[in-house]
């Protein structure tokens, strides 16, 4: 659940959408780039990607 609120914190604070069912790539793609950028392990990144795969 903390990867799914993560995403959710950085979706509303970066692109104002608050229904975390209604995102597209480009807000995935840019909080993963934030991910990497914020020098987070790839292992870590995958499984965040994962979580939020299976949520959504």
């Amino acid at each position: 659940m903390n990867d799914i609120e993560s995403f959710e914190v950085f979706n509303k604070n970066q692109f104002g959408e608050e229904n975390i069912e209604q995102v597209n790539y480009s807000q995935i793609r840019t909080w993963i780039v934030s991910l990497v950028d914020d020098a987070i392990s790839n292992v870590s990144v995958n499984r965040k990607v994962a979580s939020l795969k299976s949520f959504l």
